[in-house]
């Protein structure tokens, strides 16, 4: 990639920022949705560096696991 790709040429909301390579690295900024009431570390995360191939786990990716049901008898 010859300099910056401008964040108006991606097509996605979540891109905030252009997409470009320095040193060797590609950088891309994200704005994820979060609730008001997300942890600390939602919030503030902290940048992901030289993460492994394939896809990259957000803090987004962890669902919370809805309370056991009682059953009544």
């Amino acid at each position: 990639m010859k300099g910056p790709l401008p964040q108006a040429a991606i097509l996605y909301e979540w891109f905030v920022a252009p997409v470009e390579r320095v040193n060797g690295q590609l950088q891309i900024t994200l704005q994820l949705p979060c609730a008001d009431d997300a942890p600390h570390a939602a919030l503030f995360p902290a940048d992901i560096i030289s993460p492994p191939s394939g896809r990259v786990p957000l803090l987004t990716d962890v669902v919370a696991e809805p309370a056991a049901q009682e059953s009544g008898a």
